[in-house]
């Protein structure tokens, strides 16, 4: 029989409750810390537990190893590389080739107590801090300082999953559960598909690992019986305040800004309630107290949130906003929903790399058939599972009058409708930072909402026994999912094949007779449905006879339903934790002293496969970036724009949807004069490449590298003719004929016209032009010119960027579209070019000042209360 326990004034209770009244658990006393010490420490050791492998060192969470991929595959041992790739998960490549060589670099200048603004590495030039995707201030992220990268990765993964387990299980406590039901809440969200399967998206996992903690501290900023208790108020505005800002910091910008609505969103339920209740001014209160927490949150990540506001503001960047229309267009179909009953019906990435067909080695046979081709891999985007046993407990949940429920219920029926192909995306894509980003990304809010509503569902059954009926809906799920099981069993390759082959004919664009004529090989794609089906079979019946249990021996029912979904779960989050060998993982690319140019120049790639798998590139993007190889190349979120202009422009899709990750098919463009402009001083090639005016300089592992006699240096001297239109100077630099050493296109700067320069005599020598200081965002060079003239940088012209010349301010134009022009008079001068970001200065300026108003209430809250 249910305890009722008596609430404070104001309390919000739920639309149906008893007045005054909210049912718990003789066992509820989740409000003081020491009883819910047991259920924390069991948090933190699960994850442990299946993420052990990557903590000690052998092995490595990590999807792709660079032993897989050229020049190290052809140096290291065969052993070694063979089991690299066997173990590698291509989809999962982003922590290889961008996060962990962008986090590499900003570390490094972090520790040298340097702020990491600018790259010059990549790209001509871009922005680093302001990228944000490698959390470079996430404190998290500094474990890779003390640690090696594949401890760090699988320290990193542990630490948040404990988190996100920790929190969830404090905000069910908060919300009236009791002990087991706050741990169901923790292993439920902890490994919940959508945080699991992104165990290598470090900033999506960490970020999501914060939401169940901010709502913990706004909901007890929205009470209205802590007004006595000002270090409670303290706690929960500290937690509020540290989840949005190590949101913001862990460089998932998207679910910061999701966090952000969500938070609203429940502020504002609770201070409703309030209000109906009379409470107008506590409610208030609560509100401002709640902006307060959300606002320093914001401010404390305002050095990096900053630089990257700053940046994406213009149009420096490659990234622009989608139309509602395009993420309309992204957002899955009703039928991905599946995946929320079973994880793997489609197919999990780890079963399907042995696929003897390799065009279904991504997608199955079925998700081929049925899904959208706009719809992601189940793996990644469309991971939505939370159990199926967590699921049947959420169903139970959602039909209880419990403190929470509303919200819960909101939570996950808005995450599964704002994730589909409806109306509503159009709407939603219109509001404030939801205008980029894919829409299945709100699963993470069906996630939360299914936590919230598991746990009470089983406080249900704590509180009260089994309800009738509901032993009866259970068993019906299970014969329902063991019919779907049989009819599984019962199809053949041949009626598998016929079942699925207009949809993949529709889909992949293959004919109908080679996929009939290769039906044997989708028995592979059955097997593996089956084994799902069956799967959710097994645990549906197993539910069942727990909660029959539960009439006899209410303990054992209970541990048993506990049992199988935190074992569900468990199951799944081992499944999504792939791993390679740690050894020589991230080691420095073989002939490093080739691929190193002590002149600046840069490197480019030719590919036949171009941009369309950059891992068979050689030295895929970003890869060298930690050992300081200059790369016309990348992988940027926020690639620059005009450079991203001018490959499209060499070779339309050359930059892979304009992220920067340049591999030219054509092997004319090595010629190109623009090669030139841009100091592109050696070719990287999977085979020699003879001829077209190269230099063999030898093998790098298994590719080759070829220089460019021809290139101009980094910097030079020259002449310069205004010209005002942009796409005339990138024209000029995209000519064929274009003359590298002729006069340079200057471009306007903020209404001012660049100035034309004289042409230089007839058979000048060229003019020398010394590098004395070369740092990312300091560049001190000498001229010593006969007559006034242009030196031009072949780096990217950004806002941000300032020149002088012998300490007075000099112009800086932009040259050959994209790169960097200061006018020099003639004779010995100094030109000194400087990169600054004042949203960063306004951001440690903010952070600064945030972090004193918490220590002013910290000292407040203390002077207030005795010890």
């Amino acid at each position: 029989m249910a305890i009722e326990r008596k609430t404070s004034p104001g309390e919000p209770l739920i639309a149906g409750s008893p007045a005054g009244t909210l049912p718990v658990m003789p066992e509820n006393d989740g409000h003081r810390p020491a009883a819910l010490t047991p259920v924390l420490l069991g948090l933190g050791l699960l994850p442990l537990l299946l993420l052990w492998p990557t903590l000690l060192g052998d092995r490595a969470l990590v999807g792709v190893h660079t032993a897989a991929l050229s020049p190290w595959r052809a140096v290291l041992p065969q052993g070694l590389v063979e089991e690299a790739i066997r173990d590698s998960l291509p989809i999962a490549a982003d922590k290889t080739i961008q996060f962990q060589p962008l986090l590499a670099a900003s570390l490094d200048r972090l520790t040298s107590g340097e702020a990491p603004l600018w790259n010059p590495h990549n790209l001509g030039g871009v922005p680093l801090l302001a990228q944000s995707f490698q959390g470079a201030l996430y404190p998290p992220s500094w474990l890779a300082v003390v640690m090696s990268w594949p401890q760090a990765f699988g320290w990193i993964a542990w630490l948040q999953a404990a988190m996100a387990g920790i929190f969830a299980a404090l905000l069910l406590s908060e919300l009236g559960a009791g002990r087991r039901a706050a741990f169901l809440a923790g292993t439920t969200y902890m490994l919940c598909g959508y945080l699991s399967a992104r165990w290598h998206w470090y900033q999506i996992h960490g970020c999501s690992a914060m939401l169940p903690l901010a709502l913990w501290g706004l909901e007890r900023l929205c009470r209205t019986d802590l007004d006595d208790d000002p270090r409670a108020r303290l706690r929960a505005l500290l937690a509020t305040t540290a989840a949005v800002a190590l949101a913001w910091l862990s460089g998932w910008l998207q679910g910061a800004v999701h966090l952000v609505y969500v938070g609203a969103l429940w502020v504002a339920v609770r201070t409703f309630a309030s209000w109906r209740a009379g409470l107008g001014r506590a409610a208030l209160a609560g509100v401002g107290r709640s902006v307060a927490a959300l606002s320093l949150g914001m401010a404390i990540a305002m050095p990096q949130l900053g630089p990257t506001l700053e940046y994406v503001s213009g149009d420096a960047s490659a990234r622009t906003v989608e139309s509602p229309e395009v993420l309309q267009g992204v957002a899955m179909q009703p039928v991905a929903l599946l995946a929320l009953l079973a994880p793997d019906v489609f197919g999990h990435p780890r079963d399907l790399a042995r696929h003897e067909l390799p065009q279904l080695r991504t997608r199955g046979a079925l998700g081929q058939a049925v899904l959208d081709q706009a719809d992601n891999d189940n793996f990644v985007e469309s991971a939505s599972t939370i159990g199926i046993v967590a699921l049947l407990l959420a169903a139970l949940g959602a039909c209880r009058a419990h403190r929470g429920r509303s919200l819960g219920l909101t939570l996950f029926l808005a995450g599964l409708v704002l994730a589909l192909d409806t109306p509503l995306v159009l709407l939603v894509a219109r509001l404030p930072g939801l205008a980029s980003g894919d829409p299945q990304r709100f699963l993470l809010l069906a996630s939360m909402g299914g936590t919230i509503l598991a746990a009470l569902g089983l406080q249900r059954l704590i509180d009260g026994g089994l309800p009738r009926g509901f032993g009866l809906a259970a068993l019906a799920a299970s014969v329902a999912a063991g019919a779907g099981a049989l009819w599984a069993f019962s199809l053949t390759p041949e009626s598998f094949t016929e079942l699925l082959v207009e949809g993949i004919v529709s889909n992949t664009g293959l004919p109908r007779a080679e996929i009939v004529a290769r039906s044997a090989f989708l028995s592979f794609d059955l097997e593996l449905m089956r084994e799902a089906i069956t799967r959710m079979a097994v645990l549906l019946g197993l539910a069942w006879l727990a909660l029959l249990m539960l009439r006899r021996r209410p303990v054992i029912g209970i541990a048993a339903l506990l049992l199988l979904a935190s074992g569900d779960q468990a199951f799944t989050g081992w499944r999504n934790a792939s791993s390679v060998p740690a050894e020589h993982l991230f080691e420095q690319p073989p002939g490093l002293e080739l691929l190193l140019d002590d002149d600046g120049g840069r490197m480019v790639r030719f590919h036949e496969l171009g941009v369309s798998s950059p891992l068979e590139a050689p030295l895929p993007p970003n890869t060298g970036l930690p050992f300081g190889v200059s790369d016309l190349g990348g992988y940027w979120a926020l690639a620059p724009r005009r450079m991203i202009d001018v490959l499209e422009g060499l070779e339309p899709g050359c930059t892979g949807n304009r992220l920067g990750q340049v591999a030219f098919r054509d092997p004319i463009l090595i010629e190109h004069p623009a090669l030139d402009l841009l100091a592109v001083s050696r070719v990287l090639s999977p085979a020699p490449i003879e001829g077209r005016g190269l230099v063999l300089l030898g093998a790098v592992g298994d590719a080759w590298l070829a220089a460019r006699p021809s290139a101009q240096p980094r910097a030079w001297f020259t002449t310069a003719r205004a010209v005002a239109d942009p796409q005339e100077a990138l024209a000029a630099l995209l000519d064929p004929l274009a003359d590298p050493t002729g006069p340079a296109p200057l471009l306007p700067v903020d209404g001012q016209a660049p100035p034309d320069q004289p042409s230089l005599p007839p058979g000048a020598e060229p003019v020398a032009v010394t590098f004395v200081v070369d740092l990312p965002e300091q560049i001190e060079l000498i001229v010593e010119a006969p007559q006034a003239g242009v030196l031009v940088l072949a780096d990217n012209w950004m806002q941000g960027w300032s020149a002088s010349v012998d300490g007075a301010p000099a112009t800086l134009w932009p040259a050959w579209y994209t790169l960097r022009g200061v006018v020099v008079p003639a004779g010995r001068h100094v030109v000194r070019m400087s990169y600054d970001s004042p949203a960063f200065r306004l951001g440690l300026i903010l952070c600064g000042c945030a972090l004193i108003v918490v220590a002013l209430l910290w000292r407040r809250a203390y002077r207030r209360v005795p010890v």
